[in-house]
């Protein structure tokens, strides 16, 4: 059996701003700056961050923690879907200006004046990405 010392997370009432509290918890999981959940006398079931662990039962834990909470999974599957997001994003990018490079050649083996456009534009790009 272990003690537990944690501090709880998000608004809290001011006697338990910035205050550790003892629980004891038998089981694997825990460790230091994991989440857990405890039952709170006056807020009922409340999230917690694990600060330090101490072998044995101390005096002052009377309350066992709830369960630890594994939020791997979780983590893994929203960066998964940030990371998604980013490439569609590149690749939708990169799509559009391949897709305006055929139309602009397109239309400059169709067209003279359009040709000419193109080869000020060109130039107008070189002349901005040199300064």
């Amino acid at each position: 059996m272990k003690t537990l010392y944690v501090k709880f997370r998000g608004p809290t009432s001011s006697w338990q701003h910035n205050k550790e509290y003892a629980y004891f918890y038998e089981g694997d999981g825990a460790a230091v700056n994991k989440i857990a959940v405890v039952n709170s006398p006056t807020s009922g079931y409340s999230l917690v961050d694990i600060v330090r662990i101490v072998d044995g039962v101390s005096p002052c834990a009377t309350k066992r923690i709830v369960c630890i909470v594994d939020d791997t999974k979780y983590t893994s599957i929203e960066q998964a879907q940030r990371e998604r997001k980013q490439l569609l994003e590149k690749l939708a990018k990169i799509h559009a200006q391949l897709q305006q490079e055929e139309q602009f050649a397109y239309l400059a083996n169709h067209s003279d004046e359009a040709k000419e456009m193109l080869r000020r534009l060109s130039e107008i790009n070189g002349t901005l990405s040199a300064a």
